[in-house]
């Protein structure tokens, strides 16, 4: 779910249309980590998550560590399928 967050953010998306964001792009899909046949979180779930995780701080250091993953210092590292990996060596590239 925190992933559905993320391409709100990204996206400026309110909840409404990141569900319908979520049904229409099968990228969205995949990087909230849905398969075709998995249910899309509708509007009141996404809402009600954010809502739980903001009370106590825990959003704002979810998105945090976040950030900090996509600082410079952690430029290496790729988004490939559901975790973070170390790029693989390129011939003739560094590494």
């Amino acid at each position: 779910m925190f992933r559905v967050l993320v391409l709100q953010a990204l996206y400026t998306l309110s909840d409404d249309q990141a569900e319908y964001q979520l049904r229409d792009w099968l990228s969205f899909m995949r990087f909230a980590g849905l398969a075709l046949q998995d249910a899309v979180p509708d509007a009141k779930t996404i809402w009600l998550y954010r809502e739980q995780l903001t009370p106590a701080g825990a959003l704002a250091r979810l998105f945090a560590c976040f950030d900090a993953m996509r600082s410079p210092s952690a430029a290496s590292l790729l988004w490939a399928g559901r975790s973070w990996t170390r790029p693989s060596s390129r011939p003739g590239g560094p590494g």
